[in-house]
């Protein structure tokens, strides 16, 4: 089966979403399967087996694009989808399996090109974009207006968590969401020993935080 995955993320970059593609995108190749990547066009090159990896032209004054809902992030959006018709008409795929918000302008491409879309949902983005801006509520709700339409006609959910999987829920059917939560990379094996730290501990409660200082880390999962 011909796949094209639509990631509009810089790829590739030692993060979250980034590492769920690299893996999904290797899975897919290692079932057999002609995996077509498109990205944007920051990011570093890294060895997929079995994958075509493809990046958008950069769009003019556009430079480290942050996580997150931005104004360049929406450029490049734009630019994505005018690659994403050109590598369809090209490709031909069975499957487009986009991420995040390119299930948006995915949509109408899927029904246009015959295919089906599998709408890899990693978060929420109108909390997303509450949570940044408090007073972009006014739009927030038309964002969520077009995840639940993108629910509502996606042929397969993926979500990461419990609670995109409830909020998928109030569109989809529950036989079109799968939950597939995030999982550790496997490291490199190691003799090395693990360090008990439950004597520095002394009893107390122990907590312990996996992940970056980043502050989009804070997530409704």
């Amino acid at each position: 089966m011909k796949i094209l995955m639509l990631a509009p993320q810089p790829f590739y970059e030692e993060r979250g979403t980034p590492i769920a593609v690299r893996m999904a995108a290797e899975a897919l190749a290692a079932q057999g399967h002609e995996v077509a990547l498109l990205s944007f066009h920051e990011g570093r090159d890294v060895p997929m087996p079995g994958v075509r990896h493809h990046r958008i032209a950069a769009p003019p004054g556009v430079r480290n694009v942050p996580i997150g809902f931005s104004l360049g992030k929406l450029v490049c959006d734009l630019w994505m989808l005018f690659a994403a018709v050109g590598l369809l008409r090209r490709y031909r795929p069975d499957v487009i399996h986009a991420v995040e918000e390119a299930a948006f302008f995915a949509l109408p491409l899927s029904r246009l090109f015959g295919t089906r879309l599998v709408y890899d949902a990693d978060s929420i983005l109108s909390e997303q974009i509450v949570e940044k801006w408090p007073r972009a509520r006014a739009i927030a709700w038309i964002v969520e207006r077009c995840e639940q339409f993108a629910f509502r006609r996606s042929d397969l959910v993926i979500a990461v968590c419990p609670a995109i999987q409830q909020s998928a829920s109030r569109s989809a059917a529950a036989d079109r969401i799968h939950l597939l939560p995030d999982v550790a990379m496997e490291g490199p094996a190691t003799a090395a020993p693990v360090e008990d730290l439950r004597p520095n501990a002394k009893d107390r409660p122990l907590a312990l935080y996996v992940g970056n200082l980043e502050s989009y880390q804070a997530s409704t999962c």
